[in-house]
């Protein structure tokens, strides 16, 4: 068991009880915080082990405010359909990399000669903050047809512009094949549980 400090109001430990081996989540929160430097201690409780408690130092240091900055998870989505799939909606993450809030709009583009009539994007404006990224959801639209489609999203903010390209492919083959990831990531300690 660990518990933080009732002092340090800025850290907090998830979860605080549990079973080794165990991954905790510590989280600093400097939002309310005059810049300077902050330390607390954590000290963990393990009755069957010797020492029976151990005690880690956190250490924060705020620094001056910084500006808005923009930031976005991905520069491509792309979708493959064919002539009878159902829609596929993806993710987009807009944050604010820098401090305080953000507001954008999105707005679609179509490439030259195309309408972007098939792309839609909800909500097409918000704000992000460094604590509380935007998400939008982003879809494509295959009964337009066979072909493929290219369009692109601005998203337009007081910290500058970001540009996502979008492809789709809409094909008459009805076999497509759809992963739900394109890559998994694990995190694990060594001799620990599967």
């Amino acid at each position: 068991s660990a518990q933080t400090d009732p002092t340090a109001s800025w850290l907090s430990l998830s979860p605080q009880n549990g079973y080794t081996p165990g991954l905790l989540t510590l989280t600093a929160d400097p939002s309310n915080l005059p810049p300077g430097n902050y330390a607390a201690s954590i000290p963990f409780v393990m009755p069957n082990a010797l020492p029976q408690t151990r005690t880690v130092t956190v250490r924060l240091n705020v620094g001056k405010l910084i500006p808005a900055a923009l930031s976005i998870d991905r520069t491509h989505l792309s979708y493959t359909y064919s002539t009878t799939s159902a829609s596929q909606p993806q993710t987009l993450t807009i944050s604010n990399s820098g401090s305080g809030s953000l507001p954008f709009t999105v707005a679609v583009t179509s490439s030259a000669g195309q309408s972007a009539s098939w792309l839609s994007v909800s909500p097409n404006s918000g704000t992000a903050t460094p604590s509380t990224p935007a998400v939008l959801t982003v879809t494509a639209n295959p009964t337009v047809g066979a072909g493929t489609y290219t369009a692109n999203l601005t998203i337009q903010s007081a910290a500058g512009n970001a540009s996502v390209s979008v492809t789709m492919i809409v094909t008459t083959n009805p076999l497509v094949e759809l992963l739900t990831q394109t890559g998994l990531t694990f995190t694990v300690v060594q001799n620990g549980g599967a």
